[in-house]
């Protein structure tokens, strides 16, 4: 018998059970003992097995996987933005996209995958690990979007905020701007890591340290949280001249507080963010923000994805690709443009 014949139903019918058992043994979901599992995949290695789900019957479909949790916060508008973007694109090329959000509690995989009903997986946001390592156990072909291949094993795709941030902090710089502040959402999140880390490095190269309370971290994604990172600021024996924000969202938020508090945006305080969202033209003034060119990542992650499922890689593989996507400044008028 040939490797190619061998299928998951060949190995339940030789080892007596049922082909759910086998699948849960070789994917390393519950529901099988440890000892049974074990001798279920030393028997597919001495047998050559290997998932081959695609040879000769592909589905021309492609999952965008999210992840669905009590827990997190999640920002609904980029979400939408990258379910956009990734429906025409795949559109475009002939393909088919299935949106499936996966729960972060759960260890199965979801039906669609179980199936066999796509031929790749494109992660968006931030997903665990173990899913990532099913995924691949499947033989199916996997590019995570906004991740680094630091904490995932697979080729991922992300922006890198260096370009823009750098431009905007300098432009601030040179515009008498002194005292920096940044409010962050979670630093667990690739993409909000690499955001504060370029705005804290561009400032030591100008010498500048901000004072502890000027970094507000752990903010919830809403415009209430925005506000309430403003109120904490407010307090403060001196206002920082300018703020950075790690998305839009919570830059307005803050925006309406300030204004509701007086301060002149941006004659007393400058007010920037990041994603350029279309919240950034509907504010007043009109919100500055670093592009991270959102349509781009996905659509670089998706022909990732295709040239994967074309060519797939050795299931041994150890070696993964991180594509990084330039950002850009969109300059707008809450920050000042002048000295004081």
């Amino acid at each position: 018998m040939s490797t190619g014949e061998i299928s998951i139903s060949t190995l339940a019918r030789d080892l007596q059970t049922t082909p759910s058992t086998v699948s849960r043994a070789l994917n390393g979901l519950p529901g099988v003992s440890a000892k049974k599992a074990a001798a279920i995949r030393a028997y597919a290695d001495r047998l050559g097995y290997r998932p081959a789900p695609y040879y000769g019957k592909r589905s021309n479909c492609i999952a965008m996987l999210f992840p669905d949790s009590t827990v997190e916060p999640i920002d609904e508008q980029f979400q939408r933005r990258q379910i956009y973007a990734a429906e025409r694109y795949v559109s475009q090329i002939g393909k088919f996209l299935f949106v499936n959000f996966v729960s972060t509690s759960s260890q199965q995989l979801p039906k669609l995958l179980q199936e066999q009903r796509v031929d790749g997986v494109l992660l968006a946001q931030y997903h665990q690990r173990s899913l990532v390592e099913q995924i691949r156990g499947q033989g199916v072909p996997v590019v995570a979007l906004d991740d680094e291949t630091l904490r995932l094993p697979c080729d991922c795709v992300i922006s890198n905020p260096r370009k823009g941030t750098v431009e905007l902090l300098n432009r601030l710089f040179e515009t008498g701007h002194r005292r920096f502040a940044m409010v962050i959402t979670n630093r667990k999140f690739p993409t909000v890591d690499r955001r504060f880390k370029v705005f804290d490095m561009d400032l030591a190269e100008h010498g500048l340290t901000p004072p502890p309370e000027y970094i507000i971290s752990n903010v919830g994604n809403s415009l209430a949280d925005g506000a309430r990172s403003a109120r904490q600021l407010l307090s403060l024996a001196e206002l920082p001249d300018a703020v950075i924000f790690t998305n839009d969202l919570i830059a307005l938020g803050a925006m309406l507080e300030f204004t509701r508090a007086g301060i002149a945006i941006p004659n007393q305080i400058s007010i920037a963010s990041f994603d350029n969202s279309e919240l950034c033209d509907m504010t007043l003034p009109p919100l500055t923000s670093v592009e991270l060119h959102t349509n781009d990542v996905v659509k670089i992650g998706i022909d990732h994805l295709v040239k994967l499922i074309d060519n797939p890689p050795p299931p041994s593989t150890d070696t993964f690709t991180q594509i990084e996507v330039d950002s850009s400044l969109v300059w707008r008028q809450s920050c000042r443009d002048h000295s004081k």
